[in-house]
């Protein structure tokens, strides 16, 4: 009889050991083959393109990879790939991410201004760069129109602004 019970609780102690780590929220997040497929094509291309470049205004590959991206990631792989070691990666995943209505968009900048990687972008005719969490802070910024996205409030932006100004970081707003 004994020996039924241990086997009885430890079947029991197995089973509430399975249940906590299977619905634990720090669930770990992996990028699917088909987003990482996306990924390197974005990172072979190395430039941050917008919808319509060049003097004919010609959608080019890299925008339609960033389309493939919003459609074919999750919002967990998305987040994770805003830490990818491919800058304009990065940029393209907070982009997307950035669609979203459930994130939190604040921490995610505020963890990325002082990230100053260089991206080289292209939107119209315009070649230029920028550093990457001046990119992140300009797809959130409330006072641009520019990316058709969800932005930050003003008091939100403000605060980065004051986090900016007291730690004399690089990364400057425009």
């Amino acid at each position: 009889m004994n020996n039924l019970i241990v086997r009885f609780s430890k079947n029991i102690l197995f089973i509430i050991l399975f249940l906590m780590i299977s619905c634990s929220e720090n669930k770990i997040v992996k990028v699917s083959n088909e987003t990482n497929i996306i990924v390197n094509k974005i990172g072979k291309n190395d430039i941050l393109m917008g919808e319509a470049v060049g003097i004919g205004g010609t959608k080019p590959e890299q925008f339609t990879n960033f389309e493939e991206l919003e459609k074919t990631a999750s919002k967990e792989e998305l987040i994770l790939l805003t830490n990818h070691q491919n800058a304009v990666v990065r940029c393209y995943s907070f982009w997307a991410l950035a669609q979203y209505r459930n994130v939190d968009l604040f921490s995610i900048v505020k963890e990325h201004m002082n990230d100053t990687t260089t991206v080289a972008t292209m939107f119209g005719c315009l070649l230029s760069s920028e550093r990457t969490g001046d990119f992140y802070m300009n797809v959130v910024n409330p006072k641009y129109n520019f990316f058709n996205v969800r932005k930050l409030s003003e008091e939100e932006f403000n605060a980065l602004d004051s986090i900016l100004i007291r730690k004399k970081t690089t990364a400057f707003l425009k």
